[in-house]
């Protein structure tokens, strides 16, 4: 079977339901699952001072719980207040559970990491990650960058870390699972790395990549992945363009009488970037192949008129137009133009 027919319930902890929620995200087999990249990453290498964190943080820190309570209000919420030698923050649970209300017991110590907001008693953690641990000596502090995968409803980061984490380790066992299209020379020439080593490099940050490198694009392992996406949409788009060469469309002759009554019927004169496209316009009508162009420019430029010339040179051979615009008002707009330039 080929690896990218593999299924994710080959990897251990993958059962049925699981699976069906992977299925949601596109996630049906190992390679799936290889090339399923984060959405960003997480920097758990640290304990911060509760007193030095500001609203906008995401941090990781270690504290004692003083005491844990049932806000009242239209919905209520587990409020659970730690503190470290440098100060306190408050930990909200909208939704919770009895047994969780009798974990986070007073004078418990908590690892816990989420990002800071500000709430009605102050700064806050909304339904943080957390354990329970002895002291703060032995807080969960986790070596390199966490990756943050994209989720479904009934599936938790822990899950399809664990399911990525195999998927890479089967990848190194089985080469064949991801092709390197980029030659060797491409690769030298933009000092980019394998596609397996940006792959995991993406999944498994080294301590020694910078979370800066990620967050901005500048490391080769994304440069060398964006390349590979632009260079596979422009092969895919020249594929088409070639595909298209080979149908018939029925050939729109160019009457020059009739677009010279056309433009002497006008108010203005056309601009000789506006005589310039619509002679390639024109060129490409005539011939048995299927027009494909994009006409770009700014505000005011006069593409209404070019597709007005156009629409006039189908409409002369015998054939109908149509005219879409994004918004009705721009229809009505277009209507009264060509009502008035073909009248």
């Amino acid at each position: 079977m080929k690896p990218q027919d593999l299924p994710v319930t080959k990897l251990a902890g993958i059962g049925t339901q699981t699976a069906k929620r992977l299925e949601k995200l596109g996630l049906r087999s190992i390679q799936d699952l290889i090339l399923h990249l984060p959405l960003r990453y997480e920097d758990r290498s640290r304990i911060h001072p509760i007193g030095s964190l500001s609203a906008g943080m995401t941090a990781l820190v270690c504290g004692r719980i003083e005491y844990t309570e049932i806000a009242p209000g239209r919905r209520k919420s587990l409020m659970c207040r730690i503190r470290d030698d440098s100060g306190g923050i408050y930990l909200r649970f909208f939704h919770f559970t009895a047994n969780q209300q009798q974990t986070l017991q007073p004078d418990r110590w908590l690892s816990v990491f989420a990002e800071v907001r500000y709430g009605f008693a102050g700064l806050e953690m909304v339904h943080p990650d957390y354990t329970v641990v002895n002291n703060p000596d032995f807080a969960l502090i986790e070596a390199g960058l966490i990756p943050v995968y994209p989720l479904t409803e009934g599936l938790s980061q822990g899950v399809i870390r664990k399911a990525v984490k195999q998927a890479l380790a089967w990848c190194r066992q089985h080469q064949d699972v991801l092709t390197d299209w980029l030659p060797p020379a491409l690769l030298k020439h933009h000092a980019f790395p394998s596609l397996a080593d940006a792959i995991h490099s993406l999944h498994a940050p080294t301590e020694a990549i910078p979370l800066a490198a990620l967050q901005d694009g500048s490391l080769p392992a994304l440069k060398r992945l964006a390349f590979e996406e632009l260079l596979a949409h422009h092969l895919s788009l020249r594929r088409v363009k070639q595909k298209a060469k080979i149908w018939q469309a029925p050939s729109l002759p160019l009457s020059e009488g009739d677009t010279a009554q056309f433009l002497a019927a006008l108010p203005f004169p056309l601009t000789k970037a506006q005589q310039r496209v619509f002679a390639e316009i024109a060129a490409d009508c005539g011939s048995n192949t299927p027009m494909m162009r994009l006409v770009q420019g700014d505000v005011g430029s006069g593409k209404t008129v070019v597709a007005a010339l156009a629409a006039l040179q189908a409409v002369k051979a015998g054939y109908q137009v149509a005219v879409m615009a994004p918004t009705e008002l721009l229809a009505e707009q277009h209507f009264r133009n060509f009502s008035l330039w073909f009248s």
